[in-house]
């Protein structure tokens, strides 16, 4: 089926061209254009750059040249309407399919009843006698009106159909919006009610500015509803794939190479309005495979903000593990108790905030020793001893193995242990029901 020339303009306008040479070799800012080692032949010093503005390649190497979907073509091998609809996907675009257009015209109805409500919301917050307390809320939180516009922050009218009306006056069906996780069924009759009543609305895009989903947080907190509520998974929103503040991030991690991984919505908003624009955050969710894969499009360095807690060190734990294994290098800081991003950098000033980071921020292998002692994990030779063979799991994780000799010296250095010792991890000890059962 011939793909509509709108459709194909939509792609091209959505889909950055660095960010899909990203993917297949290291690209860099060199003046006003990207930098890197071509794709197409090999070489030593790079040749190959971006037009980020035209959304052009070129190589001085080899000559190869054009636009978006030539690049798809010649990297992958495809033809041009595989390469328009493998980037359409990348990006939410919706194509016409041939063999499926029920459930292309699905997704399409979905996206634009996500669009609709954020419009909504926005409309509601910013224009409205019901959102004033709300936006009141924001600007005592120190949020200025540019960064609720860029985040697009809404509000969701406390009624059971705020939203439900508004969407049907459009001709938005209710079976959308329940499939879009904005609404839900009732139980007991025939008939939806908006999910998200009462509540400060944060969108989540994709990381090219698709409308995905929403978080809601409650503006009584006195309420005993819960603070936060999230859009469920839906046909176009999966939660382990997005990170809350990409697409307005992205540019800035890539520039510096590494990315800051924060913990909610209002964290990331404040600091991006302070101008620390490599702030993301997981919505919700443990750090992901699929989340740390998104970050090494553009980063080759994630830097773990952590809450001083139980619960903060063991996110911060399982995070260094499986950033290693996607061969990233993992940081971790640990913020001062009670703080958390928004209070401090609202609270003192950005430049405070990046200080602080960089005089405490630990590569993990520090930050797990260190952690080992906080535990009394070194006060026996025992203790210290899987203490140290637990850095050494860590650093068994990294798959390139240049990466690992150099961790090695560091954990020598660190852990006082010969480097000879800790090339190979040794298994975990078993526990004493286990040896009894090979016995």
């Amino acid at each position: 089926m011939r793909i509509p020339d709108d459709k194909i303009e939509e792609v091209r306008a959505t889909v950055e061209l660095v960010d899909v040479a990203g993917e297949y070799t290291r690209m860099k800012r060199s003046g006003s254009r990207y930098k890197g080692l071509c794709p197409f032949h090999d070489e030593n010093t790079p040749s190959f750059t971006v037009d980020p503005e035209k959304n052009l390649y070129h190589c001085f190497g080899c000559k190869a040249g054009g636009d978006l979907f030539k690049f798809v073509q010649e990297v992958e091998g495809m033809s041009f309407i595989e390469s328009v609809r493998m980037l359409a996907e990348r990006a939410g675009v919706d194509l016409p399919e041939g063999d499926a257009p029920e459930e292309s015209d699905k997704r399409a109805g979905i996206h634009h009843a996500l669009r609709f409500a954020a419009n909504f919301y926005f409309k509601r917050l910013m224009r409205s006698d019901e959102g004033e307390a709300a936006l009141r809320y924001l600007h005592e939180r120190g949020f200025e009106d540019d960064t609720i516009k860029e985040f697009g922050l809404g509000w969701a009218p406390d009624a059971w159909d705020g939203l439900l009306e508004a969407a049907q006056e459009e001709q938005i069906k209710p079976e959308t919006l329940e499939e879009a996780g904005l609404v839900k069924a009732r139980k007991k009759s025939d008939g939806y009610y908006d999910r998200f009543r009462g509540r400060i609305m944060f969108p989540i895009l994709s990381h090219v500015g698709k409308v995905l989903g929403f978080g809601g947080r409650i503006l009584d907190a006195d309420d005993d509803a819960p603070k936060y509520i999230n859009t469920p998974e839906t046909a176009v929103y999966n939660k382990r794939r997005v990170l809350y503040g990409m697409h307005q991030a992205r540019r800035a991690i890539r520039d510096a190479g590494k990315a800051l991984l924060v913990e909610g919505y209002t964290d990331v908003t404040a600091l991006h309005q302070a101008g620390v624009e490599t702030a993301v955050a997981s919505s919700g969710t443990a750090l992901t495979r699929q989340q740390i894969e998104l970050l090494g499009r553009y980063a080759d360095r994630i830097v773990l903000l952590y809450d001083a807690d139980e619960a903060g060190v063991r996110a911060a734990m399982r995070g260094i593990d499986r950033i290693l294994e996607e061969s990233l290098a993992p940081y971790v800081v640990a913020l001062p108790e009670g703080q958390d991003p928004d209070s401090f950098v609202f609270e003192r000033d950005a430049e405070a905030f990046r200080e602080y980071v960089e005089e405490h921020r630990d590569d993990f292998v520090a930050f797990k020793y260190a952690q080992a002692g906080r535990e009394g994990q070194l006060d026996t030779p025992e203790s210290k001893a899987e203490a140290q063979r637990e850095v050494i799991r860590s650093i068994a994780q990294i798959p390139d193995r240049l990466t690992q000799d150099t961790y090695v010296e560091r954990a020598s250095d660190v852990l006082g242990v010969p480097d000879i010792h800790l090339h190979e991890p040794p298994p975990r000890r078993a526990a004493c029901g286990q040896r009894a059962a090979t016995r």
